[in-house]
């Protein structure tokens, strides 16, 4: 009787013992998909010393706008147990990929979060502006540092949810980055402290939340898009904007050329400088979100100068 009993007990604690490995197991092969870089840094950055894989799926120098899925971005999203993006406008070219998920797969839509900040498309009252609106919402929302700390606490959750066995590493992982984004918020509003009000153009209006956050102003946005020239007509009604809203800085970006309005900027003897709401000329670690917010205050505060 006692040989059966202890038998039965070991046969259990060799089922438990097992069904422990294969929970503990079950997230080797466990693949994250984040559609933008800022977005998989985090990501990148929540789950360091896991086993998680995690992927980037736009290369650092497409526009999200833009960017035409290849083969082998719809084989990744296909076995990807979750994907994250900002949002179904936003990577509007993957949107017919993802109406194909599997039950077992998870979507995670940022600009759909709780406690994430939405701003409205701004209109330039008063002002000038060619740059067409894309829709109700400015979705450049990982440029505020309060975002980028409620997306970190998001993914949280939902990692710690769905990969319960690894959750303490989460957490700690998360800490960690909420108070390297907090570091890099106090220094951004140092650097730009002395810029308050003062005015920017710019060929794209990416910067809302970067701007409203510290304090600087968009005066205007030069182009209508990739593509579009831009008329005399509106070459000179840009010139009377800048001479009459204070502008002292010209952002450009990497996927318009400098040479449009180099004539312009030597003219009126503006400040350039190109900033990249992508990051991608930052090295991909743990501390690129934050790296980027050091990175654009940077620059920004340089070409702000009287």
């Amino acid at each position: 009787m006692m040989r059966r009993i202890v038998s039965l007990f070991l046969l259990c604690a060799m089922l438990l013992l097992s069904a422990c490995n294969e929970a503990e197991q079950s997230d080797d092969h466990v693949l994250i998909i984040s559609t933008i870089k800022p977005i998989h840094s985090l990501v990148l950055a929540i789950t360091e010393g896991t086993t998680l894989e995690t992927r980037q799926l736009l290369p650092d120098n497409a526009s999200p706008h833009q960017y035409s899925m290849r083969p082998s971005d719809a084989k990744a999203l296909a076995q990807a147990d979750l994907i994250i993006r900002i949002d179904a406008e936003f990577e509007a070219q993957l949107d017919k990929a993802l109406q194909h998920l599997k039950p077992n797969q998870h979507l995670l839509t940022l600009s759909q979060l709780p406690h994430i900040k939405l701003l409205p498309t701004r209109q330039l009252a008063g002002s000038f502006s060619l740059h067409p609106a894309h829709g109700a919402n400015d979705l450049h929302l990982w440029l505020d540092a309060d975002n980028g700390i409620a997306i970190t606490q998001a993914l949280l959750n939902t990692f710690s949810t769905r990969y319960p066995q690894q959750a303490e590493r989460f957490r700690t992982n998360a800490a960690q980055l909420i108070g390297a984004i907090q570091q890099a918020d106090q220094y951004a509003r140092q650097q730009l402290a002395s810029a308050q009000g003062r005015g920017y153009i710019t060929f794209h209006d990416a910067w809302q939340y970067f701007d409203t956050r510290y304090g600087v102003q968009l005066k205007a946005t030069v182009s209508m898009g990739l593509g579009h020239q831009i008329s005399a007509k509106h070459l000179q009604r840009l010139y009377q904007t800048v001479k009459t809203a204070g502008v002292t800085c010209l952002l450009y970006e990497p996927q318009f050329s400098q040479t449009v309005l180099a004539n312009l900027a030597q003219e009126l003897k503006l400040h350039t400088t190109t900033l990249d709401g992508l990051g991608s000329q930052l090295p991909l670690t743990i501390q690129t979100y934050p790296a980027l917010l050091r990175q654009t205050a940077d620059q920004l505060a340089r070409c702000l100068q009287p």
